[in-house]
């Protein structure tokens, strides 16, 4: 994730907003890597995070959850 972000400018990336899933257990060395604000969703308000959940309606849309895919 880290190399990802890096990638963009920091005026671009002040901060970012995650879910509370043990997936960030370390948003605390994220933070400091790339000098940003870390701050978290909380639970079961999936408004908070918009864009993210806009995605997934459109990735439902095309890929509902029961079509079996490989990619």
């Amino acid at each position: 994730m880290e190399d990802s972000l890096k990638r963009f400018k920091a005026e671009d990336r002040q901060s970012i907003t995650l879910d509370n899933g043990i997936e960030f257990k370390y948003h605390e060395k994220l933070k400091k890597a790339l000098g940003i604000h870390t701050y978290f969703c909380q639970p079961y308000h999936s408004w908070e995070k918009g864009l993210v959940e806009q995605i997934n309606g459109l990735v439902r849309r095309f890929l509902p959850k029961k079509k079996q895919t490989y990619l």
